[in-house]
């Protein structure tokens, strides 16, 4: 288990992820924890690394804020391109409580998907599979990405508060702020 101590998932994740690479292969398996971290989807990119080095990984997560959803993000052992799947839970579980972790699953010897259940619920599901991720890379790379001009905006906003020149002044308060909504 590794504490972040409520700071971007960016600070920590390598960390973590290289500590639960080195457990699975001196051991085929591997779980590790992400405490009090935030920006989660942002752990993706190392995940894609790993899987490159021929691991499987699983990470998934709970947003505790409302719309209560879940996100699975998954690779086989050698590709670069992840399932994802996120969906939204219809009520509150009852052992719901805030939740700003991540939980990674490593295996080397097995690939790891994500699998809803049957009874699982179906409410704004996103299931987006290796095809579907290749074919957007695929054509990005030919026709580029059309950014909407106000999320360009909002993103260059929030890479002022993330991105800084390392100064004693940047180390008393930049960044965004204790959650994945900053």
């Amino acid at each position: 288990m590794v504490d972040a101590e409520n700071k971007t998932v960016l600070g920590h994740a390598s960390l973590a992820i290289e500590l639960g690479y080195a457990k699975c292969r001196a051991r085929g398996l591997s779980v590790t924890k992400i405490r009090h971290c935030h920006n989660r989807m942002l752990i993706v990119g190392y995940l894609s690394r790993i899987a490159r080095r021929g691991m499987s990984v699983t990470a998934f997560w709970r947003n505790s804020h409302e719309p209560l959803t879940e996100i699975i993000v998954s690779f086989k052992s050698g590709e670069a391109e992840p399932e994802i799947c996120m969906y939204g839970l219809p009520s509150i579980p009852d052992d719901t409580e805030p939740n700003n972790g991540i939980t990674l699953v490593m295996v080397n010897h097995v690939d790891l998907l994500p699998n809803l259940k049957p009874d699982a619920p179906a409410n704004d599901l996103i299931l987006q599979n290796r095809a579907v991720m290749l074919d957007w890379h695929e054509r990005s790379l030919v026709d580029g990405i059309e950014v909407d001009s106000e999320l360009w905006d909002r993103l260059k906003l929030l890479a002022t508060k993330m991105l800084v020149e390392s100064s004693e002044d940047s180390r008393q308060g930049a960044g965004a702020g204790t959650n994945d909504n900053d």
